[in-house]
């Protein structure tokens, strides 16, 4: 069993099970698989983060950005305006929102400091303030790791951000792909190759071979209107 710490420090490590023909016992292998350099950074589609509803400027950007698409020229109306919505929205994310990791770290060490000061009225506001600000940020951190681990189960206000950290690192996990076999049953690990199978594979499922003889297909089919019904 490996505890998160461990698979925090080893993250691409991998652990098989082999056969042996002359045990009944199965060998295990651990793989420690390396950061591929060289590699392309693989594109991260959009998600709109639930803790961005808890920024009343929020619903400000999407309205904005949506006015914005209804009135662009080219293209359909609710493409522009989804796609002014992402763009907007990862703008306000990068350049007004911030990262939440940071932001509550920042809170948290200004809170350390504000502890160890003399009191004072304003002091005292200051601390109220700073613990209000940091309170709200933590929610909001909740929420994103919520999010990740894909628990619906959680409950609102039980804060356990290392457990949602790492069932949401789990999950990414678990969705990696390490490599792919194509059509010819060879192996292949390259971002690149995994790519073209994956588009291959599709564009032979979803391409027609022009049949031309349907009557297997029609014996499958039950009739459904009776002669005395004609």
């Amino acid at each position: 069993m490996a505890t998160p710490k461990w698979m925090n420090l080893f993250p691409e490590a991998k652990l098989y099970h082999l056969t042996s023909s002359v045990s009944d016992h199965s060998p295990l292998v651990l793989r420690m698989v390396k950061n591929k350099k060289g590699n392309k950074r693989a594109r991260q589609s959009f998600r709109f983060e639930s803790m961005w509803l808890r920024d009343q400027r929020c619903e400000e950007v999407v309205q904005a950005a949506w006015e914005e698409g209804m009135v662009t020229s080219t293209g359909s109306t609710l493409g522009n305006c989804l796609e002014k919505c992402r763009a907007s929205l990862q703008a306000w994310n990068k350049t007004k929102f911030g990262h939440v990791g940071r932001k509550v770290a920042k809170l948290q060490k200004r809170l350390e400091w504000i502890e160890l000061q003399l009191s004072s009225p304003e002091i005292n506001n200051e601390l109220m303030r700073i613990r209000v600000e940091l309170n709200c940020w933590l929610d909001k951190e909740d929420d994103m790791w919520q999010q990740r681990s894909k628990l619906n189960w959680f409950q609102s206000r039980d804060r356990n951000t290392s457990f949602f950290h790492a069932k949401a690192f789990a999950r990414q996990k678990k969705n990696f792909i390490e490599g792919i076999l194509n059509a010819n049953e060879v192996w292949h690990e390259d971002d690149q190759k995994v790519e073209e199978v994956v588009v291959a594979y599709y564009e032979d499922l979803f391409t027609t071979s022009q049949p031309t003889e349907f009557s297997e297909l029609l014996q499958a089919v039950q009739p459904k209107v009776s002669t005395s019904m004609n």
